[in-house]
């Protein structure tokens, strides 16, 4: 976890940021918005298991997997850097509709599988891209995850 400091930039109590996957092409990067802290350690867990099966990707050197939780703004983050030719070209593939089955897991992978979520399944957003909102919440939120978690290195 990053230190606290850097979320004193943005006042989430006034803003709702839309909850879900977006990517920046720019930074090479996948981030997940969630609204609580369950949902975000189950999505990180299933991003690594994806990203390693799908796409044989090796934790560490092909991408990196980051979170910060807010507990009492209620925000809880989680960005997946790729550093690598071939993390850069899953994300590639990911972000231009290669791997639909993929992309499909990773945004409903904060969603627990049970009958009862069903409606959960269908109604989840899709992955889109942060400038593609074209709002000031996205501007928001992008800059506070490049705050909080950090710009990635380049490999």
């Amino acid at each position: 976890m990053r230190s606290e400091e850097t979320l004193e930039a943005i006042d989430f109590t006034t803003e709702k940021l839309p909850m879900g996957v977006s990517f920046n092409s720019e930074l090479v990067s996948l981030n997940g918005l969630y609204a609580d802290e369950v949902s975000l350690f189950r999505a990180k867990k299933a991003w690594r298991t994806i990203f390693e099966g799908a796409f044989l990707l090796d934790f560490g050197s092909d991408f990196v997997i980051d979170h910060i939780s807010n507990v009492e703004r209620g925000y809880f983050a989680l960005s997946c850097n790729f550093t690598s030719a071939c993390g850069r070209y899953a994300f590639w593939r990911l972000i231009n509709h290669q791997s639909p089955e993929a992309q499909y897991m990773l945004e409903t992978a904060h969603i627990p599988s049970c009958d009862s979520r069903h409606n959960d399944f269908l109604t989840a957003p899709d992955m889109v891209e942060v400038a593609s909102r074209n709002n000031e919440q996205s501007a928001s939120l992008i800059q506070w995850l490049v705050n909080v978690l950090g710009k990635p290195k380049k490999a």
